[in-house]
């Protein structure tokens, strides 16, 4: 086929800078929604002291020596499990193991409080 002045071949050079476009488009998007998951994610790790001076244990496991207390109502962030036990950092970058019962994670406290329209 004869190409008319360039028409044909304009076109597909249009078409293939347009699709160049939505590809980079694309992959803006997908590194807004990464960022946008990371940072949930990290929420989702959150979690509020609920027991009255919770000792930090040095190890996961019943009768472990404690290296002091945390308060009730300190924000924590969970690093690890190991079976009902939870390696946590609070606010003032104290770390220590507590168990499962003495916190609760704060994206199921918020959902627990919503109220049906």
């Amino acid at each position: 086929a004869a190409f008319f002045n360039g028409t044909r071949a304009s076109r597909a050079v249009k078409r293939r800078d347009q699709q160049a476009c939505i590809g980079r488009n694309n992959n803006r998007l997908l590194c807004l929604c990464s960022a946008g998951v990371a940072i949930q994610y990290r929420n989702w790790q959150q979690a509020v002291i609920i027991a009255p001076d919770t000792g930090l244990l040095i190890s996961p496991f019943d009768g472990a020596g404690s290296t002091g207390a945390i308060e009730e109502g300190r924000l924590i962030r969970i690093i690890k499990r190991h079976d009902s036990y939870a390696l946590i950092n609070d606010e003032n970058g104290r770390s220590g193991w507590v168990p499962d019962s003495s916190f609760a994670f704060i994206a199921m406290i918020m959902a627990d409080n919503k109220k049906p329209l």
